[in-house]
């Protein structure tokens, strides 16, 4: 795995680990974690790392992330970082095999 780099700026206020199942539509961030911290405003980045298995994720709000079709993957062992408050809100993931992924996820505000 590459270095893992944090922004400069933002703290880290928020961590959750999310299992990637077989959830029809996916399964989003929560949002407690992301909409405020600490009397903060909006998460400004969300850094995940994948572990366990590959997983499909969608970004748009509009379409349905699929195990087969429909959506990015994501290989174990690779981070996504989302930069945008639509994205972080908007994220779904579903995983693509029989093995849930593991999703560490740290939002920084």
């Amino acid at each position: 795995m590459s270095e893992l780099v944090f922004s400069a700026g933002w703290e880290t206020k928020a961590f959750e680990t999310i299992t990637i199942d077989s959830t029809a539509g996916g399964k989003g961030f929560t949002a407690a974690n992301y909409k405020t911290a600490a009397g903060r405003g909006p998460c400004k980045e969300v850094f995940c790392v994948l572990e366990t298995a590959q997983i499909r994720f969608q970004l748009d709000g509009a379409s349905t992330v699929t195990a087969t079709t429909n959506g990015a993957l994501l290989e174990a062992g690779q981070t996504l970082t989302l930069q945008n408050y639509s994205d972080i809100a908007n994220f779904r993931a579903i995983r693509t095999g029989g093995t849930s992924g593991v999703l560490q996820c740290f939002y920084k505000f």
